[in-house]
C-alpha cells in the first residue's frame, strides 16, 4: 500500500520509501523526527533527502540510527542532498558510508536544491 504526502514530497511503501526533511533536525524535535520517520520501518530502501535541511545534532542522528536498526537484513537508508555540515556529522561519527554518503561526494549547500519540498517537522513548543 503507497502512502502518500499531499504535496508529494514523500512516500512510503513495504518496500521503498522516499521523505524530504527540512529545518533545524535536533534533539528538542526528536519526537516529532521520529514519528515522521516510523512510517518507513521495515521499508527495504529508504531516501532521506536532506537539501533543505538548515541544521542537524546527535538527537536527529539517533533518530536515524533507530530508522536504520528497524529495516529488515539487507535493507539500507541514504542520506541525498546533504549539506555540508550535516555531512560532516555523519562523517565524524564514522556512519558516512553506512547512509550511502560517500567520502568523495560534494555535499550540497543548504537550499541547493530548488525543487519543491514542504514537509517539515513541526516547530517544538
Amino acid at each position: 500500500m503507497l502512502y502518500s504526502m499531499a504535496d508529494g514530497s514523500s512516500y512510503v511503501s513495504p518496500d521503498s520509501s522516499f521523505i524530504a526533511l527540512s529545518g533545524d533536525l535536533d534533539h528538542a524535535r526528536r519526537r516529532e523526527l521520529r514519528a515522521l520517520l516510523r512510517p518507513a520501518n521495515g521499508a527495504r530502501s529508504v531516501t532521506l533527502d536532506f537539501s533543505r535541511v538548515t541544521y542537524m545534532d546527535a538527537g536527529a542522528l539517533g533518530c536515524f540510527i533507530a530508522l536504520r536498526k528497524a529495516l529488515p537484513a539487507g535493507g539500507k537508508v541514504r542520506v541525498i542532498h546533504a549539506p555540508l555540515r550535516v555531512t560532516r556529522l555523519f562523517q565524524l561519527v564514522g556512519l558516512d558510508a553506512a547512509f550511502g554518503l560517500s567520502p568523495d561526494a560534494k555535499p550540497s549547500p543548504v537550499g541547493a536544491n530548488d525543487a519543491p519540498c514542504n514537509l517539515e517537522c513541526p516547530a517544538a513548543g
